[in-house]
């Protein structure tokens, strides 16, 4: 079960940081213009890396706190990281061509929904019948479970579209 939450974990975290590989270079890649890499950015995506790996080690502690311990926790990781973007944003490190960025993070995003749609798992429910074997993932909770990823697939194409119509104007 522990495997299962951690697999969850990771494949949500990874889509997301697809998602943000799309939204950040598609519309520059779509303009033909370069992306600028900055120092906040790398920043960003360091910590972000350590958070996921992370993750399922804190996962269970996050479970069992209380609200305004969450409360204040992403509070704290929310002005940390506000506080890297502004003070390191004016940084330029270097300029890449935003179609491998726009690419790769495509191809994790979407790769990601038919991953955890099928993968071997199962609905484990040791609460209610803690003698009886795990029954496997029905249809229906593999919905359930896929349907963030694909959330994120529109979202990073709706955006998208629109950083596009905000840069024609």
């Amino acid at each position: 079960m522990k495997g299962d939450v951690s697999r969850a974990i990771i494949s949500g975290l990874v889509s997301l940081v697809g998602f943000f590989a799309v939204v950040f270079a598609a519309p520059a890649a779509l303009m033909g213009n370069l992306v600028e890499i900055r120092a906040s950015h790398i920043s960003l995506s360091v910590m972000a890396l350590v958070l996921l790996m992370l993750a399922p080690l804190v996962f269970p502690v996050i479970a069992r706190a209380r609200r305004w311990t969450l409360f204040t926790a992403g509070f704290a990781l929310f002005a940390v990281q506000a506080t890297v973007e502004l003070t390191l944003r004016h940084i330029v490190r270097f300029e890449v061509s935003g179609l491998p960025i726009a690419l790769v993070g495509a191809v994790v995003l979407i790769g990601a929904a038919p991953w955890a749609a099928f993968r071997p798992g199962t609905e484990a429910e040791p609460v209610r019948a803690p003698l009886t074997k795990p029954a496997t993932a029905t249809g229906w909770s593999r919905f359930v479970t896929v349907l963030p990823n694909w959330i994120l697939v529109v979202a990073a194409a709706f955006f998208v579209a629109v950083d596009l119509l905000l840069l024609q104007t």
